[in-house]
């Protein structure tokens, strides 16, 4: 996902009608170029802008940026990455909600990330971004998110209340691999909720279990198997 580029090249002293067109080459303006800059702030910015195609290559870089590693991760969320990135969510752009998402999600998983990332809008943002119209990328990093914060009940809730459920359960089924396996995941969590179990078994969870047990790759195949064996148990066995 990372997109680094080269640009300095190696020339020879040109001549003067090539400086004129190098010159122009450089003026400043709004390419992709101007996101390859190693200065987060300046980066951070450019999120508060009103044009989507800024918006999107200022969280695509960033997203690349907080690749790095972990030191990153906390420099960005100490400038309140998390925070300036989370409306985007719910642009009407479909390239900025898929860099959004890659950013929230890519700094989720540092843990101090995630008290903002459970807000009751953010997870309504977050839902929205299951539906069948947004593209793999974005099904890929708002279902891992989704899986990062699932682990408490009042975000289960808040999956729950916003039609989570059966979206989640659609996406089982996705060609997608990575798509599946945070799905499946993050109903594995949802499982041990007793409402949230009622509704899986409402949306047909068994069904899309059921076909994704013939799913061309073993590990999604084991998966599926555990969460249907799980799903069974605590609904014998009632709420942990």
């Amino acid at each position: 996902f990372q997109h680094y580029y080269i640009t300095n090249n190696l020339r020879m002293p040109p001549k003067k009608k090539e400086e004129d067109s190098k010159k122009k080459e450089e003026e400043p303006k709004l390419s992709e170029v101007n996101f390859k800059s190693k200065d987060p702030q300046t980066l951070y910015h450019l999120l508060f802008s009103k044009e989507e195609n800024i918006l999107w290559r200022s969280c695509d870089a960033l997203y690349n940026y907080s690749l790095v590693g972990e030191q990153n991760k906390t420099e960005l969320l100490g400038m309140g990455t998390v925070k300036a990135a989370i409306p985007h969510l719910s642009s009407t752009d479909a390239a900025t909600r898929r860099s959004s998402i890659m950013l929230v999600n890519s700094l989720a998983q540092i843990e101090e990330s995630r008290v903002e990332i459970r807000e009751q809008e953010v997870v309504a943002a977050l839902i929205n971004l299951l539906k069948p119209e947004e593209g793999v990328m974005t099904h890929e990093h708002a279902t891992k998110c989704i899986l990062t914060i699932a682990d408490q009940y009042t975000t289960k809730s808040l999956i729950l209340e916003n039609g989570g459920i059966e979206l989640l359960v659609q996406l089982i089924t996705d060609p997608d691999p990575l798509v599946q396996q945070n799905t499946l995941e993050t109903i594995e969590l949802l499982s041990a909720d007793c409402q949230c179990r009622i509704s899986l078994n409402e949306a047909n969870v068994v069904t899309s279990l059921l076909e994704a047990l013939s799913c061309e790759y073993p590990a999604i195949q084991q998966l599926a198997l555990k969460v249907m064996y799980l799903s069974v148990k605590r609904s014998v066995s009632g709420p942990l």
